[in-house]
């Protein structure tokens, strides 16, 4: 593909001055300009532009702002993520023990009418169920759910009960 119409034979977009054997300041640097008269297919004409500048660019302050923004928003972005990550982390402990109370509640009730009780342990959540001896034909269930804290939450212990009718 040659070069845009008006500009001249040779030179590059950027940076047009002393190249290609031309005396310095022989041309001026070229912007490329929308015109009624440029032709047919898209061209545009590149048009005489003052500036004090040769090339354009960025300058090294302009390059350590953008870099500095850039690196405060990946570090904003990365302390994000490892708050989601620890809420996750914990809404999977919270939801395992929750699974657990019902599973257990559940057998309670298939059985009810026969006194027992347990302490269980798996991994950070400790549990302590029982059902207590039916009276007026009423069993007490009950489930105590100890979850281990860690980094910002402290151990927390919920309690469940219910009670079934004995047959």
């Amino acid at each position: 593909m040659g070069q845009p119409y008006g500009l001249p034979h040779g030179l590059p977009l950027c940076c047009i001055g002393a190249t290609e054997g031309l005396p310095p300041g022989a041309i001026e640097r070229f912007s490329l300009r929308a015109s009624a008269d440029a032709p047919v297919g898209g061209s545009a004409i590149f048009l005489p532009v003052s500036s004090s500048r040769r090339c354009a660019g960025f300058t090294l302050v302009e390059l350590l702002v953008a870099t500095t923004l850039f690196s405060v928003g990946v570090l904003a972005l990365a302390g994000t993520s490892l708050a989601i990550a620890r809420l996750e982390r914990w809404s999977a402990r919270d939801a395992r023990a929750a699974a657990t109370v019902e599973s257990r509640l559940e057998l309670l009730r298939a059985r009810p009418c026969f006194p027992r009780s347990a302490r269980d342990s798996v991994r950070d959540i400790s549990e302590l169920w029982g059902a207590l001896a039916p009276s007026d034909g009423v069993a007490l269930l009950f489930d105590s759910v100890t979850i281990a804290g860690d980094a910002g939450w402290a151990t927390r212990t919920e309690a469940f009960r219910s009670a079934t009718p004995c047959n």
